[in-house]
């Protein structure tokens, strides 16, 4: 037989229960056993995967390998370039991906197909129209205030009024007492791992050293006009502590994310070797 009788499939992977499909309509279309299936994901070093997300995902790799799919795994923010790149490594005549037919409306960016139907060349590309029953989410909770989130965070707003006010009563600067709310942003970002905690928490800090700490005390008025400076450069310090705090968070799950996977894989393939031997 003759390799022009070889077929090459690549699909991509995702977290989505409907990417069950794809791998199945990409498996589909092999011919005979000579034929090369791959599947390919790309996991976005800005993004990570809630729980379910990550158990959906490592249901579609084990699918895709029951299959016989000899997957990669690969970390990247550019999803559509790296579809590219591998497509060319594994001389790729026909990709498979899936379109969520749900979501009409790309805003700021091509779409990934849209992209690859521009930039690859002597590829079939097909395209496999599916639909979310439900907002697909790849994020963490992150974005999902909790009521163990925010009453710790009001905890900590608490503990850090009540050690500026005894820095008040000292005589301490107003700057020590700035450093007190500035540490308990940081904790907030820490121990909630909530954006929407941090970014409010920021904000409060900001209220808080106002109200009790600057003359006229219990108002959020102020005298002197040099502390609007003060509130802007401390709401701007306290904002970039957060979300820093946050994005190394979600960077540090995604390498977690990596390894958890990589794991799987390696269990995968070390089962399949024992029943190949």
């Amino acid at each position: 037989m003759s390799n022009q009788n070889i077929d090459s499939i690549m699909v991509c992977l995702s977290p989505s229960p409907s990417n069950i499909h794809v791998i199945r309509v990409a498996s589909s279309m092999l011919r005979n056993k000579r034929d090369h299936f791959y599947a390919l994901y790309i996991s976005d070093t800005k993004k990570t995967l809630s729980d379910s997300n990550q158990q959906q995902l490592d249901k579609n790799i084990a699918y895709a390998k029951q299959l016989g799919a000899e997957v990669e795994i690969v970390s990247s923010e550019d999803i559509a370039g790296e579809i590219c790149k591998f497509a060319n490594i594994y001389k790729v005549n026909k990709l498979v991906i899936g379109k969520n037919m749900n979501m009409r409306f790309h805003l700021f960016q091509k779409p990934i197909y849209q992209y690859l139907l521009d930039n690859i060349d002597n590829i079939n590309l097909i395209i496999v129209p599916v639909k979310e029953n439900r907002i697909f989410n790849r994020l963490n909770n992150k974005s999902k205030l909790t009521l163990k989130s925010i009453v710790t965070s009001i905890l900590i707003l608490f503990i850090c009024t009540v050690v500026g006010f005894v820095f008040f009563e000292m005589g301490f600067h107003d700057s020590n007492i700035i450093m007190i709310y500035l540490i308990g942003v940081l904790l907030i970002a820490l121990i909630t791992s909530n954006i929407i905690c941090s970014v409010v928490s920021s904000i409060a800090s900001v209220i808080l050293f106002n109200f009790y700490f600057t003359m006229p005390i219990l108002s959020l008025s102020f005298y002197d006009s040099a502390y609007l400076m003060t509130f802007v450069i401390m709401i701007i310090v306290a904002f970039l502590i957060s979300t820093l705090t946050n994005k190394i968070q979600l960077t540090a799950a995604s390498y977690a994310n990596m390894a958890n996977i990589s794991r799987i894989l390696l269990e995968t393939n070390q089962i399949l070797q024992k029943k190949t031997i």
